[in-house]
């Protein structure tokens, strides 16, 4: 299962820790891997420091009021946890 899919089944706290455990093994998978002509990997990791990935986290709970402008605001806080991280991710 793609990581982005099991994002969307995050409901509760086990839903949540399964969850990072695959944002870990999916960063793990990207430290081998070869960068694109954009500085990217193959995983989509746009933040390879835990400052650069704190930062963009941040700013996309900035940016969406914690998610309330891409209509999760009704989500558990699971849900929103989960989001925020994966944001860290992929959050330019």
């Amino acid at each position: 299962m793609e990581l982005h899919e099991l994002l969307e089944k995050v409901d509760g706290p086990e839903s949540f820790l399964e969850f990072v455990r695959m944002l870990q093994a999916d960063k793990l998978a990207e430290a081998g891997k070869q960068t694109d002509a954009f500085g990217g990997r193959a995983n989509s990791w746009e933040n390879h420091t835990i400052e650069d990935f704190l930062k963009a986290a941040v700013r996309w709970g900035e940016d969406s009021a914690m998610g309330t402008n891409q209509d999760i605001e009704n989500a558990s806080v699971s849900k929103k946890c989960a989001t925020f991280l994966y944001c860290g991710k992929i959050y330019e």
